[in-house]
């Protein structure tokens, strides 16, 4: 937050505009809508009130595909089944056989307020209604002073925000990882235009036609938020993505960015007030410095180029660090200081040539700006067990090469190389985990889920990052430099893979048994004298094999049991 909220709002919008300069990133957490959109409205025009049997089967059919959450987006404040049971106690049913089933049930509650500065009441559910939930959350949206959501207030009683109650009956953080009674800065994320789901009507129908295996595709293991993005209904606001998506964003798809941003723990970070005032005081001092040191056209030069630097700051922190920045306040402190500086200094010279009758020259010195602060996001520690395939990647007589050189040499061979490689790598769907002095280690079917376990696409990079390596080799061959080979191994087995880490660093990264022989397939590359193995475990998975040579089983080093080896031919 700015120092004294002065700036508060002309900040939040210059963090929309930072954020939108970089990528968003993409949606990595299993929770989907569940849309009532206008096809669903047309083909149920009755009114909404009378919709809870519609809304039981929509529940049964997130609960028959294994849904972990169906989360009602609906204030569902009276029960029309009091009277005409046919109506109402349908729904009641749907969320007991859900439970029954292990599907945790959220609804919701609206605290209304005639006056915002008056806390209002409390709209809860039916109690029929409360009595089949796992939990009930708050849907009220938190709204800046100009109209925008750009953050959320969780709560501090029961009832929690919405998205804070799904979060703890999710079961995917541990309760103690959750923030409590506080306001998180939503991470907002690419969703192409809508947030990832499917629509009711289409739910309704495929259940109807007993299409478990599409119901289980579309819901099954996932948290289900259920609730409207029809523009009729008018439950759309105002964010930071109405520019990017060219529309209002629908009530229940914050609510799902929000829930990202719990379930990630990757929420915007605000400097905090102690660090504000440390940067308002050394930007004021340089400022000041600049403005009493240098001429007039100097002095604005100065001031300009240490506002540029200071936005330039904003901006990579907003963009690689998720971290709020203030501007307001330091633009402020870039240029009042210096320019009262600058004045005064004018004032005193025109005194002193009037007193002199003689021309004072301009004072040139040199200013170097220093400044850079870094804000690292804590995390908690999240994995889950899955099938991947790893790639590991080595250069061959990297030692020896480095003995030889500067390290500017190095460092920028290094580069080169893993550039190259990490394209490769990216361009057939695998993600980059780490590198690890000339090595690298990449995934193949994580964080989303590939075709084979993302063995056929390992394969395929492993030919692209030859590919690429020859043009590197070339490149280096012209600048005198050795044309360095590479090792690369690939096995494919369960790991554990998440965000990892502690509370001062984290990263997506992925540990365990396939890991640890896909560095030993790896290392195998030069007792054999060749670039590309593959265990036979990723073999397996290939429907059409590449040109490969049986080397039969294999004693790697720190693993008991031998394993297959295939010398890929060369591509």
């Amino acid at each position: 937050m700015q120092v004294g909220g002065f700036f508060d709002l002309f900040d939040a919008r210059r963090h929309d505009e930072l954020l939108r300069l970089g990528a968003l990133p993409p949606v990595t957490e299993d929770v989907v809508i569940l849309r009532i959109d206008q096809a669903t409205l047309e083909a149920n025009p009755a009114p909404l009130v009378l919709w809870n049997p519609l809304l039981a089967e929509a529940v049964d059919a997130a609960a028959e595909a294994g849904a972990d959450v169906v989360a009602i987006d609906m204030l569902l404040i009276s029960l029309i089944g009091e009277f005409q049971p046919e109506q109402g106690f349908p729904l009641v049913s749907a969320l007991a056989r859900a439970r029954g089933a292990g599907t945790a049930v959220v609804t919701q509650a609206l605290q209304a307020a005639d006056d915002a500065d008056v806390e209002g009441t409390i709209q809860k559910p039916h109690p029929y209604i409360q009595a089949g939930s796992t939990a009930v959350g708050l849907s009220n949206l938190t709204t800046d002073a100009d109209g925008l959501v750009r953050r959320q207030e969780l709560g501090c009683e029961e009832p929690v925000s919405f998205p804070l109650a799904i979060a703890r009956v999710s079961g995917r953080v541990p309760a103690e990882g959750l923030p409590h009674c506080a306001t998180v800065a939503i991470r907002f994320r690419d969703t192409g235009g809508r947030w990832p789901g499917v629509s009711m009507k289409e739910v309704v129908e495929r259940r109807r036609a007993g299409d478990v295996a599409w119901l289980t595709e579309q819901l099954g293991d996932r948290i289900v938020l259920l609730g409207s993005v029809a523009p009729s209904l008018d439950d759309h606001f105002m964010t930071p993505l109405v520019p990017l998506e060219g529309r209002m964003t629908p009530g229940l798809e914050i609510h799902a960015h929000t829930l990202h941003t719990l379930l990630s723990d990757d929420a915007l970070r605000p400097l905090g007030r102690p660090a504000t005032l440390a940067i308002l005081l050394v930007l004021g001092l340089l400022s000041m410095m600049a403005g009493a040191r240098m001429g007039p056209r100097l002095t604005l030069a100065g001031l300009a180029a240490l506002s540029l630097f200071w936005c330039a700051a904003a901006a990579v922190a907003a963009a690689k660090l998720g971290a709020l920045v203030p501007l307001g306040g330091p633009l402020l402190a870039c240029a009042a200081p210096g320019v009262v500086a600058a004045l005064s200094r004018l004032a005193a010279e025109r005194r002193a040539r009037r007193q002199l009758a003689a021309t004072l020259g301009a004072y040139v010195n040199e200013h170097v700006l220093d400044a850079l602060l870094r804000n690292p996001e804590a995390g908690g520690i999240h994995g889950a067990s899955r099938q991947v395939t790893v790639l590991m990647a080595d250069i061959v007589g990297y030692s020896t090469f480095a003995e030889d050189r500067s390290p500017t040499e190095v460092v920028t061979l290094l580069n080169e190389y893993f550039s190259e490689m990490t394209e490769a790598i990216q361009e057939h769907g695998g993600t980059v985990d780490k590198f690890i002095g000339d090595g690298l280690l990449a995934i193949f079917g994580a964080p989303l889920p590939l075709p084979d376990h993302g063995a056929p696409q390992a394969i395929d990079a492993a030919r692209e990052m030859e590919h690429r390596l020859a043009g590197l080799q070339e490149r280096w061959t012209a600048r005198g430099l050795p044309a360095l080979d590479i090792g690369v191994g690939i096995h494919t087995g369960h790991g554990v893979v998440g965000n990892m880490g502690s509370s001062r660093k984290m990263e997506y990264t992925v540990i365990g048994d396939a890991v640890n022989v896909a560095a030993r397939v790896e290392s195998a590359t030069r007792r054999y004298d060749v670039r590309v193995l593959v265990s036979e475990a990723t073999m397996e998975l290939l429907t059409e094999r590449p040109a490969a040579r049986d080397l039969g089983e294999v004693e790697v080093k720190g693993r008991s049991r031998t394993v297959r080896l295939w010398a890929l031919e060369d591509g």
